[in-house]
């Protein structure tokens, strides 16, 4: 019973604490939780060049075909293994990432076509990529979406000027945002995979 009393306390410090920054409007405080999932989504952009590595090692691929395993993630998506929507996409959003970035390895130059007996291996290699950064990637974006929405929940009671109650403030901004999203899923590379991460579609 006392643990329970203490994760409701916890609870309530979280939606209810006090605003003390700056007056905010709803689109202003949306925009703060979009700008902090946007920097989450650009942080994964190294680790997810070195679980690309990582798996192709796992993989027991040769060293010398690594670039062409990041030709393959950023050129070639057409000769991707067959795999599940959730998966491809977070693929997908890997890919844009590191281009966006810069952290594309340059693997131009250093392409070396492998033999056609790893090919079961190179899809082995991509196909785990893609559960990584449909789990793990998955996870550090939401967590870092969740947190914003801790983070802003009490600005949008402030700015409603107390029409708003501090314990609904924040599935209020959660609903605000995700609507937001939802009609316009340009907000982020593969928006359209984000918000259904946001929606639980996946879970």
């Amino acid at each position: 019973m006392k643990l329970w009393d203490s994760l409701k306390n916890l609870w309530r410090k979280w939606t209810q604490s006090e605003y003390r920054g700056p007056d905010l409007t709803e689109n202003q405080i949306t925009d703060k939780v979009a700008e902090a999932v946007a920097d989450a989504i650009e942080k994964q952009s190294k680790p997810f060049v070195r679980q690309v590595a990582i798996e192709a090692n796992k993989a027991k691929v040769p060293t010398e075909f690594w670039p062409y395993v990041f030709w393959l993630i950023d050129s070639a998506k057409q000769h991707w293994p067959t795999m599940g929507a959730m998966s491809r996409g977070a693929l997908e959003l890997g890919r844009d990432v590191m281009r966006e970035t810069g952290d594309l390895p340059d693997y131009k130059g250093a392409v070396a076509l492998p033999p056609a007996d790893l090919e079961g291996t190179l899809d082995g290699a991509l196909k785990a990529t893609a559960f990584w950064a449909a789990t793990t990637m998955s996870k550090a974006i939401l967590g870092a979406y969740s947190k914003a929405l801790r983070y802003w929940a009490p600005a949008m009671a402030k700015a409603t000027e107390g029409e708003l109650p501090p314990d609904k403030a924040l599935p209020y901004l959660k609903r605000l945002f995700e609507a937001q999203l939802e009609r316009n899923p340009g907000l982020f590379f593969q928006g359209d995979l984000i918000s259904q991460w946001m929606f639980g579609v996946y879970k």
